[in-house]
């Protein structure tokens, strides 16, 4: 039902704020308000149309308006021609003006009243005041006019006027220029616009827009003059660029403040050419004779010199005319500008001049983008003067004298589109030849110096590996490569001086800058070849000469330089027609890294085969003694695996971590190849056989922990593709062709023949029926006892336990954050409920204030990143369920909602506090806007005196402001309801907003609180916002800081009416309601019988459970969520919560923990019981908030004796507890050929051994299978 009386257009501001997908209600919900909305707007706008055309029929004369659109076409040509007006006589007007006059001659403070009460003559009375001298008049158009009396009465009347403009312009002016401090607050801005209007009023656009810009040009002087030039007599880049630094900032604010005051009092058009002529061009005129007197400096002594001899000459043959050697003189000096001498550091200060000076056109881009944008959403009438009332036929008025007063105006309708153009360039012209030379001897001498240093420091004997350059560089892991972590000092010098010029070549996309970025494009490109070529001279160098760390040094070295090449092309392809301008260089070091990868990886690899590998003692299998009595593992294999650590300590703390991890499991499938040929070849005796045994096991054990360290994801460890993970893919055949060999070459020989007595082809049969590279797996499942054979037979990352997730995450070179909120997420949130359950909320137990302000960054940080994964809207409540449970945070949640600032409820007030943020700003809008009608003293304290109220003209018909406010105050009730039908109307759109997870989580606070507090039930979140809201309202500072606006004690009254009302609305009154608010709320009721009813019931929807999937329904999808959460899915979750506030840095905070606690974690972990919630470890560890994850360091000796965090022990290796009968018929992978090949190997089916009977009649059945059906064919 819509309102009666004045409310038809409140509907225009309200709305939806969605910042998530919506649910099929919530969508319906909105689509259906919007529709309803629309509506109402429309019969609003076609309402006010009629009341239009109504008074324009009135003043039309002899026209008939009978469409609405002809309505707007007569307003749109401006046709007052037709408007009949009255006279007011001429006494009169003098009269008015000379008391106006006299209280600004007289009296000081009074020109805002003055002001306002013209403002109020216009709008109420209809009274067009002129805006200029000339053929201007006074016209009423709804009761007099004076223009008709050509008399000296009215000459003098005019000139009155101009006296009365002259005295409110200087005071209008006074108030601009004392508003010019450099800041971006709001009321600035709102007292600049107000400014503007009222001198729009008084004069035409175009003078008012040329005084402010005369205005505004010279405060840009002045800052020009206190910035940039003050030592004019002695000019430096220097100075200059910390000049523009310290300036454009400055003037940024500026613009910003004037294009929101003049967007709406102004075309776009208009508004652009502004801020071309009052900023861009006056910055790029002011540029272009710095620089000119740059250069004339510069030429000076140069230009003595060659006056001397010039003036020699030239008095040999005319004494008399001196004015020669002047005119000889420049037209050297013009000559020799372009050949100016300019320094490495005046080079680059110039380039970093113009990378601020770059900041500026982008900076600009981007607030025309905002604010026009903006205002295509925010337009408002423009200059609009008088209001047309009822006129009767006496007088018309001279077309002739409109004309003039209309011209001005009608530019408006045509003014074309101007585009911001800041000519900055163009103040370069005359240094482009001199930059661009210098450009390219600058590049050469950085490059040659550093060279030349590596070279001294090479020669004395330190290496590329002993002088290394750290790599700051921060990136994001969504849209960027990551960068090489150390690189050579000399390259990272040369690179980070080469980029410091870089901005000269980006700016140089005028053709008479062409040059410049020549000359760099070909300096750069000459660098790299000879940076390169110095890489590939060292690297012949390896390991003949220097370590092989050198190797990895250069490689991530070339990485650096490449992502340097690609950047500078991807940069200058904009403006240079997408013409490639390294593609050579770039190809260059993409085959450079090619090769040192290759280099890499085949020392290594033949490192382990010639050296490592070469244990004549181990691998004697023919020895009839046993290798170190049977206890322990081969020495090759144990420097093998610290090999293989040490290679991956190396590659981890220089290269780029997928870069990194693609050599590592290259080497490792490589030398496990070698391996698996190995003993798969080998023949041991009877005593060697436990040798072999211990040896496989101990190379599938080490495999295994280098294996997290490769893999990038869980999918990448459970389902390698041959085709896009081939080295994960071979080293499981590899594992599984070791795993083959121990089981066929080792295990006992009544085991094997149980299960191969009947024949290859029956052992085959036998095998169930699986997916195709489902025996991938099969060495894990007996190596890990966390890989369950359900698991491995139908591998998926859901599967994977929540302890693998994290050794796969901390296993990485880097934090990988999709593996981050993977382990987050996964097993019901299991890490974030052990974190939070460690949480203390006693400050009596946490005696150190710095752990306790950790553990308060880490609960936010939690509750905070769960708030934020929209699509998983339970999680949330999983994760906060134990924790509020343990410490009892229910209740308290409930009954001090407001006043409660622990963690928590302070998070979950920042999400209210979103929501509740654009209603809030609306409402203090309308408060304001009440508070200018009912109070017009809290803009201009002064009431105009009542001798100059008698002196308005009585034909004017003017209400003073003090009646009209009293007669407005009888309204009280009815606009204070207005204010009231905003917060309600918006309420469902406010919960709309809140996020799902809040809303689970509240859902799940009342089935806590049912019990206790029964009138909560599907409104405990409307009820909690409603609080929220209120204390805000009765906060003056909270409101301050969330809206924005200033709240001054009238407004701070009247919101704390609005909190009372709406809590009483809530059923939460107070004891001794005011009277006023059961007024306002029976006023709403009248208006809209039912309506605030509905409004809640519509908001409670929203919060009830019909909001969300039943409890089966939800817990089947989130299992379906769970499995098809792809890495897209995750990747598309993890940028979403990076763009939310402190998104990055909570996930920091998060994973720094996790590192630091590590043991503690999987101890949890471990002993987490499901059916019965946390279990406890008889030897705990502590858990750790206050510290810093110590940097990637090698310990020889401890990794030496372990295999990852676990010790190396040889007694748990060599007794591994093998379940023979299930290895030998688990998917082995076995053809008949290898079985035969392997079984021929065993030590019992060699001629020198000594066997039982059973143990013979035993290997002659399997030589009879398996040999004799060989020979035969």
């Amino acid at each position: 039902m819509a309102w009666e009386g004045d409310y038809h257009l409140d509907y225009s501001c309200s709305g939806y704020m969605l910042d998530c997908i919506p649910g099929d209600l919530e969508l319906h919900q909105a689509l259906d308000d919007i529709d309803e909305r629309l509506k109402q707007n429309a019969a609003g706008i076609e309402e006010t149309v009629k009341e239009l055309q109504s008074d324009l029929d009135k003043l039309c004369a002899g026209q008939k308006l009978e469409k609405n659109g002809d309505c707007l076409q007569w307003l749109n040509s401006s046709n007052c021609s037709s408007v009949k007006l009255f006279t007011t006589p001429c006494n009169q007007l003098t009269d008015f003006l000379k008391a106006l006059l006299h209280f600004l001659k007289t009296e000081k403070g009074l020109e805002e009243m003055i002001m306002q009460l013209l403002l109020d003559l216009s709008s109420e009375c209809g009274v067009v005041f002129p805006l200029t001298s000339c053929g201007a008049s006074f016209h009423i158009p709804s009761t007099t006019s004076i223009h008709t009396v050509e008399d000296n009465g009215f000459l003098n009347a005019l000139s009155m006027w101009d006296d009365v403009r002259l005295y409110l312009r200087r005071f209008i002016i006074d108030k601009l220029q004392n508003c010019q401090e450099i800041n971006d607050v709001l009321p600035t801005i709102q007292l600049k616009t107000q400014c503007l209007q009222q001198l729009l009023f008084l004069y035409p656009e175009t003078e008012v827009l040329t005084r402010y810009q005369n205005m505004q040009y010279q405060s840009v002087q002045d800052l020009l003059q206190n910035k940039v030039l003050i030592n004019i007599s002695e000019i430096s880049f220097d100075e200059m660029t910390h000049g523009f630094e310290v300036m454009i900032p400055l003037v940024l604010t500026m613009m910003r403040q004037d294009l929101y005051a003049l967007r709406t009092l102004a075309e776009d058009s208009k508004v652009q050419k502004f801020i071309n002529d009052t900023y861009l061009q006056n910055i790029a005129s002011e540029l272009y004779i710095l620089i000119e007197k740059f250069c004339e400096q510069q030429l000076k002594k140069n230009a003595m010199h060659s006056t001397k001899q010039l003036s020699t000459k030239a008095n040999k043959y005319l004494n008399k005319q001196k004015r020669t050697v002047h005119s000889v003189v420049t037209q050297e000096q013009s000559k020799q500008i372009g050949n100016l001498d300019i320094t490495t550091q005046q080079l680059r200060s110039l380039s970093q001049l113009i990378k601020i000076l770059i900041l500026l056109e982008k900076r600009m881009k981007e607030l025309l983008s905002e604010v026009f944008l903006e205002s295509t959403f925010t337009q408002q009438g423009r200059n609009v003067r008088g209001v047309l009332k009822k006129a009767p036929a006496n007088i018309d008025m001279s077309s002739d004298m409109n004309k003039t007063c209309m011209q001005d105006d009608q530019l408006l309708f045509m003014a074309e589109y101007v585009s911001l153009e800041c000519d900055w360039r163009n103040a370069f012209k005359e240094l482009a030849h001199s930059a661009a030379y210098s450009v390219k001897m600058v590049i050469e001498e950085i490059c040659s110096k550093y060279l030349e240093q590596e070279t001294n420091l090479y020669n004395s004997g330190k290496s590329l590996a002993m002088c290394t350059q750290s790599v700051e560089a921060k990136w994001n892991q969504c849209t960027e490569k990551e960068p090489s972590k150390k690189v050579t000092k000399f390259c990272s010098d040369i690179m980070m001086d080469i980029d410091t010029l870089f901005p000269l070549a980006l700016a140089s996309n005028e053709n008479f800058l062409q040059e410049i970025r020549e000359n760099f494009v070909e300096s750069y490109s000459k660098v790299a070849a000879d940076v390169l070529s110095r890489l590939e001279e060292r690297s012949k160098d390896v390991p003949s000469k220097v370590p092989v760390q050198n190797l990895y040094i250069i490689l991530s070295t070339a990485i650096f330089v490449h992502n340097f090449l690609t950047k500078y092309e991807n940069a200058l392809k904009q403006t240079s027609k997408n013409r490639s301008l390294f593609l050579l260089p770039v190809q260059q070091y993409q085959e450079f890294i090619k090769v040192i990868q290759f280099q890499i990886t085949s020392y290594n690899i033949r490192v382990c085969a010639t050296s490592i590998f070469q244990d004549a003692q181990s691998h004697h299998w023919e020895d009839s003694k046993s290798f170190y009595e049977g206890e322990r593992c081969s020495f090759s294999i144990q420097m093998w695996h610290y090999h293989c650590c040490a290679l991956r300590h190396d590659l981890w703390s220089v290269v780029p971590s997928k870069i990194a991890q693609e050599l590592l499991a290259e080497v490792l499938s490589e030398t496990l190849s070698i391996l698996a040929s190995r003993y798969s070849q080998c023949c041991p005796t009877y005593k060697r056989t436990s040798q072999l045994r211990t040896d496989i096991t101990a190379i599938l054990l080490c495999t295994e922990n280098l294996l997290w360290s490769v893999c990038q994801s869980a999918e990448e460890l459970l389902q390698p593709l041959e085709d896009t993970s081939h080295w994960i893919f071979t080293i499981h055949n590899h594992c599984n062709t070791l795993l083959a060999a121990l089981a066929v070459l080792t295990s006992p020989l009544d085991k094997l023949y149980e299960v191969f007595c009947g024949g290859f082809c029956e052992y085959d049969a036998a095998q169930p029926l699986k997916p195709v590279n489902c025996g991938l797996l099969e060495w894990l499942r007996w190596i890990q006892s966390s890989f369950s054979y359900e698991l491995l037979s139908s591998p998926s990352c859901d599967k994977i336990s929540v302890d693998q997730h994290l050794t796969l995450l901390l296993s990485q070179p880097r934090c990988d954050w999709n593996l981050l909120l993977q382990i987050l997420i996964l097993q019901d949130c299991l890490v974030p409920r052990i974190l939070l359950n460690n949480m203390s909320t006693d400050p009596k137990n946490v005696v150190d204030e710095y752990i306790e302000e950790k553990q308060s960054a880490l609960i936010e940080a939690i509750v905070m990143v769960m708030a934020y994964c929209k699509s998983l809207p339970k999680h949330l409540g999983i994760v906060l369920e134990g924790y509020m449970d343990k410490h009892q945070l229910w209740n308290k949640l409930c009954y001090l909602a407001a006043e409660d600032e622990s963690d928590v409820p302070r998070c979950l007030k920042l999400f209210i506090s979103k929501a509740i943020k654009p209603i809030l700003k609306h409402v203090i809008s309308l408060l304001h806007t009440w508070q200018a009608l009912e109070n017009p003293g809290t803009c201009h304290k002064q009431v105009p005196p009542e001798s100059l109220l008698s002196k308005i003209p009585k034909e004017w018909d003017y209400v003073p402001r003090e009646f009209k406010r009293r007669e407005y105050g009888k309204n009280f009730t009815k606009h204070a309801a207005q204010v009231i039908s905003v917060l309600i109307d918006n309420l469902p759109a406010i919960i709309v907003s809140i996020p799902s997870t809040i809303k689970y989580l509240f859902n799940l606070a009342e089935k806590k609180l049912m019990n206790n507090i029964p009138e909560l039930i599907n409104s405990y979140l409307l009820w909690y916002v409603i609080t929220i809201f209120c204390r805000t309202l009765e906060d003056g500072n909270a409101t301050e800081l969330i809206s924005g606006f200033t709240i001054d004690r009238w407004c701070k009254g009247k919101l704390e009416l609005v909190s009372e009302c709406l809590l009483n609305i809530m059923g939460q009154q107070k004891e001794n309601p005011k009277p006023v608010i059961q007024k306002i709320i029976n006023c709403l009721e009248k208006q809209r019988p039912k309506w605030i009813e509905g409004q809640l019931q519509n908001a409670k929807k929203f919060c009830s459970d019909s909001a969300f999937l039943t409890d089966k329904d939800s817990i089947a999808q989130e299992k379906d969520c769970m499995a098809e959460l792809t890495e897209q899915k995750i990747s598309m979750m993890l940028l979403d919560i990076c763009h939310q506030p402190g998104g990055n840095e909570y996930l920091r905070q998060i994973y720094h923990i996790i590192q630091l606690n590590e043991d503690w974690l999987k101890e949890q972990i471990y002993s987490q019981d499901i059916s019965h919630g946390f279990g406890t470890s008889q030897n705990p560890k502590q858990f750790i908030l206050n510290g810093f994850h110590q940097p990637l360091m090698f310990n020889p000796m401890h990794v030496f004796n372990h295999i990852g965090s676990t010790n190396f022990n040889q007694s748990t290796i060599t007794e591994w507890n093998w379940d023979w009968s299930k290895v030998l018929r688990s998917t082995l992978g076995l053809s008949q050929l290898t079985f035969r090949t392997l079984l021929a190997n065993r030590w019992e089916m060699q001629a020198y051994s000594t066997l039982e009977a059973k143990e013979k009649d035993m290997i002659d059945h399997l030589q009879r299978m398996y040999f004799t059906e060989v020979k035969d064919n």
